[in-house]
Order: structure tokens, then sequence, then C-alpha cells
């Protein structure tokens, strides 16, 4: 992967990247709080990207970018890992954006610093995949999301996220799909706690939906020095299945200066 900032508005990348569209996945906070939206994220693609940055002053900073890539089926689709070694991506396997060719895109603006909207950052974004081999047709998408930071004083502070993506021929398939997210963050030093969700509606060619969603809850704890831990429960309903898990994370930042 190859970045070049031409200047400090613009930049461009080529290589294996990851083309800007998800939001949510990215920004929510706690052990599971991307379970579903995180499956929206355009990991393992390769092609060609650029962004340009509009520095507007009172009205904030906005940031458009565009991108063209197709799934990657090199040799760096193949891994090693400890389950075992997950197999090389080819172009049989289908699958939306696997086409070997720039016929995939996305276009996506981001703006925050904005002077009337402090603490406001949006997301819009669009995305077409092309079908792969012996998929139904092309996906087509959008994304609409939206965060609200306040600053409630004495170390405290509320972070509210929400996100809604509908894609159509999901994957390629005859099914439609959407995704929504939210969540709410409340941070009093040296506590975070987390209450977020996300869902996943999908409307089945074949007749039926599933509605699987995932709701966590995280409590975790600044013990200082670049030492945290964290405790969090999630109950998922996936494919009319239900689910409960909890974890526990003790983090340590290491300063080799």
């Amino acid at each position: 992967f190859l970045n070049y900032d031409i200047n400090d508005r613009l930049s461009i990348q080529a290589g294996k990247f990851t083309p800007s569209f998800s939001f949510a996945s990215l920004v929510t906070p706690g052990m599971y709080g991307n379970n579903y939206s995180k499956e929206i994220e355009l990991i393992e693609r390769v092609g060609f990207g650029v962004e340009y940055t509009f520095d507007t002053g009172a009205f904030g900073r906005h940031t458009l970018s565009a991108s063209t890539f197709f799934d990657d089926t090199s040799i760096l689709s193949d891994s090693l890992n400890l389950g075992g070694r997950r197999s090389r991506n080819r172009l049989a396997d289908g699958g939306a954006s696997n086409t070997d060719s720039l016929e995939s895109f996305t276009v996506a603006l981001e703006g925050n610093e904005i002077s009337r909207l402090p603490g406001f950052t949006y997301k819009l974004a669009y995305i077409h995949e092309a079908a792969g081999e012996g998929d139904v047709a092309d996906e087509d998408g959008f994304l609409v999301a939206a965060m609200q930071s306040f600053q409630l004083g004495d170390g405290k502070s509320l972070t509210l996220i929400g996100e809604v993506a509908p894609l159509w021929n999901f994957e390629g398939s005859a099914d439609n799909i959407v995704y929504t997210s939210a969540g709410v963050v409340y941070r009093t030093t040296p506590w975070t706690m987390i209450l977020s969700g996300t869902s996943r509606w999908r409307d089945l060619a074949t007749g039926g939906t599933f509605d699987d969603y995932a709701v966590q809850t995280s409590v975790e704890y600044d013990l200082g020095h670049g030492t945290s831990i964290a405790l969090a429960h999630e109950f998922t309903r996936d494919q009319n299945v239900n689910n409960r898990r909890i974890g526990f994370r003790f983090s340590k930042v290491l300063d080799f200066d």
C-alpha cells in the first residue's frame, strides 16, 4: 500500500487498502461494539483512491474521497493463523467486487469541526460493487452516519453515534440488507461506560427475513500509565439463535522512549 500526500489537502492511495465506506465500526469503542457493522468494512481490496479536504473555516472541514477497486485474489489473500490456514481467494469464489478489474467504486463525504455544531461529525457514502462469477447482480448501497460529542466539564463527556446502510443485491445475491448501528459513550475520568447495538435486517430472495442484532454493554477503567481494564457483555440474535458472551480485557501501552 502506498499513500502520497501531494499537499495538506490532496492525497492519493494505491495498492491493497480499505476504501472509505463504513463509519460506526471504526469509531464505536468497546470489545463488541462493531459485531455486525464491521461486515461492511471494505477490507482486502486492491485499487486506487484519492482524497481532497475542503477547509471552509466556520463551516468546517470536509473530506471528499473516491476509490475504485476489486477484491484481492493474489497470494496476499492467503494467510497463516492459529486456527489453521485461510484459503486463497479466487475468482471462482464469486462475491461482490471479486472481478480482478476496476469495476467497483465508492464515493464518500465526511466532515467535522463545524463551528455551529461543535463536536459533530457526519459521513455520507455510496458504494457500487460489480458482480463476481456466478453472482445474480451488482451490489449497490448508501450509508448515512453521524456522531455528536458533548463536553460536560470536569473530565466528563457524552458521545452519541448512529449509522444506517441499506444495500441491494448484497454480496452479489438477490437479497437486500440493511445495517444499523447506535451507540452511547459516557466518560467520567477514569471510567468509560458504553452501550451500543448493531442490527442486520436481511430480506431473503427465497422468502422470509432475518432480523439479527447485537447489544453490548461495556465498562472500562483507566489505571493510568497506559494501563486499562475492561469488562463487557454482549447479547446476539443471529438467524433466530440467541447467544451471550462475556469478555475481559487488560491492556498496557509500552513506551520505548
